[in-house]
């Protein structure tokens, strides 16, 4: 043990202290084959040899004592780094989580908590429920790729369109959510046309899509699913719409 910490700067006036024990030891060995007439001289190398023993156990005590201090300050460290490290991979659960694997946007279950949170809140807000026009059409003639590269480009264009606190996620294979804090339903429902009429014109295929908004109610009875299915009926109605037109 004392080898293994010989370079410590607790342990090295340690092994200078045994290094004067075994001096002294020697010493007393010749003292006790020495020809001295002095009477008290088994007294004196019995006491003086007790005396060396119990400061190498006072000596020895307090090494191990500052072993192990050190001991635990390296298992705190490493349990610090697992905790660390655990923090870290729930951390990067819930960021996974909370976002789309596809099209890098929030996910569903993101949405649906940050609804719960404003209802809470008893804030202003509307939620945009979004169905994609052309998906099928593209999966159909192109691949499900093709269709996986169109719903990319749709959320990186769409989302450029947004401002920062709007929440925009996937709920579905080509349904989309926007959460628009503290806007009301007429000013979200202006915004989602003009951001429909500038992307259908600026993109071939054009990047178009139906929606629907709705408006929390304030009510304590009002939900999550309620406003989702809300949204949902609204966009629903915006499609039968569009089609007949």
């Amino acid at each position: 043990m004392l080898h293994t910490q010989s370079e410590s700067e607790e342990t090295r006036p340690f092994l200078v202290f045994l290094w004067f024990c075994n001096l002294f030891l020697l010493m007393d060995s010749v003292l006790c084959i020495a020809t001295i007439s002095w009477r008290l001289l088994p007294v004196f190398l019995i006491a003086s040899t007790v005396l060396l023993e119990f400061y190498l156990v006072r000596f020895l005590r307090h090494l191990y004592t500052l072993l192990h201090v050190r001991y635990l300050e390296e298992e705190h460290r490493g349990l610090v780094e697992k905790l660390e490290q655990r923090n870290q991979t729930e951390a990067e659960l819930r960021h996974k989580s909370a976002v789309d694997a596809l099209t890098g946007v929030f996910s569903r279950r993101y949405a649906m908590e940050q609804t719960a949170f404003l209802l809470q809140s008893k804030e202003l807000f509307s939620l945009v429920y979004i169905d994609l026009d052309h998906l099928k059409q593209i999966n159909d003639r192109e691949g499900h790729q093709a269709g996986d590269c169109y719903l990319v480009k749709f959320a990186q264009e769409f989302g450029a369109w947004l401002r920062k606190p709007d929440v925009f996620a996937r709920v579905g294979g080509d349904e989309f959510v926007v959460l628009l804090p503290g806007c009301t339903q007429e000013t979200a429902e202006t915004r989602m046309k003009e951001i429909r009429t500038r992307m259908e014109q600026a993109y071939s295929p054009p990047l178009s899509f139906s929606f629907g908004v709705t408006s929390a109610s304030q009510t304590p009875d009002d939900s999550v699913e309620e406003v989702f299915r809300r949204s949902d009926q609204a966009m629903y109605q915006d499609k039968q719409m569009r089609s007949c037109s």
